[in-house]
């Protein structure tokens, strides 16, 4: 298919090149820094437009790539009547891209993404559209690049962003909170990696309730009190409170 893709940031990154990957067309890169497209587009030879009155009106699709908080002004500056665009949002309507035409649509790839690294993570992808023809092109495009496709309304997208937040963002922080430990300590953090995997792999099969582990729900005092010996200040409320939490749980 032929693509346009709006962005540079981290999604708009691993997007283009998860779409070149499976063959298809990106005609052009829009976005508002010269630099950050130039970083982008070159190596890959692409062309690109930081001017929005440039842009390639030729696309079958045109997918916004921006930050949540930029969709809607990025779509009030385009004028796509007749054109499918979509943007790639987990907390945004997807009404606000009528401004730009009235096929609009969501391509919203679960997955924490970082233009930084070469390899594309393998992700699903949260799909809708307005018209059923619309909604049939994004389910073929998505199809090519992710590992699971599925159609989501606003609504649905939006209980996925937040067990995506609480099951990733709150959990690298629990990460930084260990590093932080183990640094302190002199110990390493990269011995816990096994551990972690492991974890991650047991989901595949188990759900989350079944594999509970740790002092707090064998009602473990004693190591429990040694853990709190160790902490200090946050960190002690912050292990406390998960503590609470397991035990309610469980």
């Amino acid at each position: 298919m032929q693509v346009v893709i709006v962005g540079t940031g981290n999604v708009a990154s691993v997007m283009t090149k998860a779409l070149l990957t499976a063959g298809h067309t990106v005609l052009q890169v829009a976005g508002r820094n010269e630099t950050e497209l130039r970083l982008l587009c070159e190596p890959l030879g692409l062309s690109y437009t930081s001017e929005w009155t440039n842009i390639d009106k030729t696309a079958q699709i045109y997918i916004i790539a921006v930050a949540d908080q930029a969709v809607a002004s990025v779509a009030s500056q385009l004028k796509l009547p007749g054109a499918l665009v979509v943007h790639t949002a987990g907390s945004v309507p997807e009404s606000v891209l009528t401004i730009a035409s009235e096929h609009t649509g969501v391509f919203y790839p679960l997955q924490s993404v970082r233009k930084e690294i070469d390899r594309i993570p393998a992700f699903s992808l949260l799909i809708h559209a307005a018209f059923p023809n619309d909604e049939k092109l994004l389910q073929e495009l998505a199809a090519s690049i992710a590992e699971k496709v599925m159609i989501a309304d606003d609504e649905q997208r939006g209980y996925y962003h937040l067990a995506a937040v609480i099951a990733n963002n709150f959990s690298n922080h629990l990460y930084c909170v260990a590093d932080k430990f183990c640094h302190e300590h002199g110990i390493e953090f990269k011995a816990l990696l096994p551990m972690l995997k492991e974890q991650v792999l047991r989901l595949e099969t188990m759900p989350p309730s079944q594999l509970q582990t740790g002092p707090a729900i064998r009602n473990d005092e004693a190591t429990i009190q040694k853990h709190l010996n160790l902490l200090q200040n946050s960190d002690k409320e912050m292990y406390e409170w998960f503590t609470a939490a397991i035990r309610q749980k469980h």
